[in-house]
């Protein structure tokens, strides 16, 4: 009877444990809280969109009809055939609804989908939906499709703009990786960065730092290991410069 009850009492609980989800902070108090499975639904690329940009930025939106539930992590899947052999995947547990993919080929029809989850539970796939990736498409300077130009800018299809994380940044500038564009930073003196002040400072990420094999050194000091220090001839120099002084001195004293 003791061991009927115990699987009797198990059953239950496996049961209560697929119908609720269990909140690991509750459990001492023993509150069981009712989760509701999350929806996720595609937004772009939309069906049968043709797209120009590679890298491409997949987008898709996390529903759930609980209070305060969001996205916790995501799993991505393309491919180009509807069951996903061979398919690209990304997974990331995180509460931001996009991710960049640079497909691997061009003017060829992909399928997508996405699920997400919430603290507890994953959704369902969402629906399958296709898009055709167009590589037939070059810029006005001749750059194709999804490559870079020599002033480092981006051929997005049909014009050409800034995606420094694909094609990096001209020397003297960073890339905002938010914006996607180089921009011009400066350290507090006003040197630009990836330059040298006056007083042979090198900015770097906004900081002044000595770097005498970008920018030398001042007058009678010499580089070495990155740091200027006085050179031995000049430190020769005015020892002589000294000891001729003590010997006029000497001389000075005796003739008087």
């Amino acid at each position: 009877m003791v061991k009927r009850g115990i699987i009797l009492i198990l059953i239950i609980f496996l049961i209560l444990a697929i119908i609720f989800a269990i909140d690991p902070s509750n459990m001492t108090t023993g509150k069981i809280v009712k989760n509701n499975q999350p929806k996720t639904v595609l937004l772009n690329p939309s069906a049968n969109e043709i797209i120009s940009q590679n890298p491409y930025t997949f987008k898709w939106k996390f529903y759930d009809s609980d209070a305060n539930d969001d996205q916790t992590a995501f799993e991505i899947q393309i491919a180009d055939n509807r069951k996903f052999a061979n398919s690209i995947i990304k997974s990331s547990i995180t509460s931001m609804e996009q991710i960049g993919i640079k497909l691997p080929k061009g003017g060829i029809t992909y399928y997508w989908r996405v699920r997400t989850k919430d603290a507890y539970t994953w959704s369902k796939w969402s629906d399958i939906q296709e898009f055709t990736v167009d590589t037939s498409k070059q810029c006005m300077d001749g750059t194709k499709f999804g490559g870079c130009n020599l002033n480092k800018k981006y051929c997005d299809g049909s014009y050409l703009r800034e995606n420094c994380l694909v094609c990096g940044c001209k020397e003297g500038k960073i890339c905002n990786e938010i914006s996607q564009s180089c921009e011009i930073t400066t350290c507090l003196d006003g040197t630009k960065e990836k330059t040298c002040n006056v007083n042979h400072q090198y900015c770097l990420n906004e900081v002044l730092i000595d770097n005498c094999k970008k920018c030398g050194c001042s007058l009678g000091y010499i580089c070495k290991e990155e740091e200027c220090i006085k050179s031995e001839s000049n430190i020769e120099t005015k020892q002589n410069r000294i000891i001729s002084k003590i010997i006029n001195l000497v001389k000075n004293i005796f003739e008087k």
